[in-house]
């Protein structure tokens, strides 16, 4: 299975979504002599064009939640316990621009699934890229990959 055929398929397939609802475990495993962490995550993102928008935090650590209405845009930083309020990005593509959410080793890479250009953006910054064969995740075959980015495994 070529892993550009399985990124442009899912692009593909979020592409043509009207609404989006994901439940999302992130699990980041930093590993160095001496050091061992996994912290895991759980999260909802839901969406829909052309601006609505949640990202909740369910469980685990959280740098940012998000909800726009379509007018406002409510951020909410947990660890600093701050929000903001501010004019709603015009769409969904347009979250992405903001550097808090995005960018190498942000905990909120799946909000790649909302830009306009889903496999550019998923590919932006990817040194490699394997197949790794078929997994199940509760209870349905996934398709594994693994990336590797100039700044982060």
């Amino acid at each position: 299975v070529d892993v550009e055929s399985v990124w442009r398929s899912v692009a593909e397939f979020y592409s043509q979504a009207q609404t989006l609802s994901v439940d999302i475990e992130s699990v980041v495993h930093v590993s160095a002599p001496g050091v061992d962490n996994r912290m895991t995550t759980e999260r909802t993102l839901a969406a829909g064009q052309p601006n609505r928008l949640l990202m909740r935090t369910d469980s685990g650590m959280s740098s940012v939640d998000l909800f726009s209405d379509g007018e406002t845009l409510v951020t909410h930083l947990p660890m600093m316990n701050q929000y903001t309020e501010e004019e709603a990005p015009s769409s969904l593509s347009a979250v992405l621009e903001n550097p808090m959410l995005m960018g190498p080793g942000s905990d909120t890479y799946y909000l790649y699934l909302l830009a306009e250009d889903h496999y550019a953006t998923i590919m932006e910054g990817v040194t490699k890229a394997e197949y790794v064969g078929l997994s199940e995740l509760q209870g349905t075959p996934v398709h594994h990959l693994k990336m590797s980015h100039e700044a982060v495994d």
